[in-house]
């Protein structure tokens, strides 16, 4: 249950990672989308371990085993008076067959494909208190191995955050800049255009000017009388 629960988020991470790293400019979306991703993770895990424990309940029910403290004996038939085929150990599991019609004998297959009946005294369903051990040991080795996964993917996680966090604060410090070298654009393409503009004000005047200077001197000027022609 626990390999199963966390393979998807392995493969999640993996497909978030490359989508990541395409991105062209991290924004504040992406961080945010991470750090949820990492939260989800965690929540998973603790998800399966819950899960497992009721898994581990439902398997119980279906176990069974010797409860004797060394031994019990196997018999051919449903009761005491039958041969004895043999014995079986304490805590060995064992497949319920059928029971007698007493409900006193249960017939038996142990660990070895023995056949037999015991007494309904003896036997005992889930799991041994050895197997119980074994199985938490196996799913701790399991979990622990799962944690150490994910730990590796958070820290892997954290670092590229940390990456884009830093790259996101260069972007916004270069934008800054440019901005201020926009700013300082525009002041000289304002300044340049004032200069402009007075430049030509300059030179309109100077040409009205000169043409009214031009006109007042043209009206000074003596004018040449007209030759009149005799006719005889």
């Amino acid at each position: 249950m626990i390999e199963g629960a966390s393979a998807p988020s392995c493969f999640s991470a993996h497909i978030f990672l490359a989508w990541s790293h395409q991105t062209l400019a991290p924004s504040a979306d992406v961080l945010n989308l991470m750090r949820s991703f990492c939260f989800a993770s965690v929540f998973g895990l603790l998800l399966a371990l819950t899960t497992s424990s009721f898994m581990l309940h439902a398997e119980e029910q279906d176990r069974y085993f010797i409860t004797e403290d060394l031994y019990t004996f196997m018999h051919t038939g449903p009761g005491k008076q039958f041969r004895i085929l043999g014995s079986v150990n304490a805590s060995t599991p064992v497949v319920l067959l059928e029971t007698s019609d007493d409900g006193k004998f249960a017939k038996i297959r142990d660990d070895r494909e023995r056949e037999g009946w015991v007494e309904v005294s003896t036997l005992a369903q889930g799991q041994t208190k050895q197997q119980i051990i074994d199985d938490l040991n196996q799913k701790l080795i399991s979990i622990s191995t799962d944690i150490n996964t994910d730990k590796g993917e958070i820290a892997r996680l954290s670092s590229l955050i940390g990456d884009l966090e830093q790259r996101l604060e260069q972007q916004q410090q270069a934008v800054l800049e440019a901005n201020k070298q926009r700013d300082v654009l525009q002041q000289q393409l304002n300044s340049y255009t004032d200069e402009i503009e007075m430049q030509w004000m300059i030179n309109g005047a100077l040409v009205a000017g000169g043409g009214l200077l031009l006109g007042v001197i043209l009206s000074f000027l003596p004018r040449r009388k007209k030759r009149q022609d005799n006719w005889m």
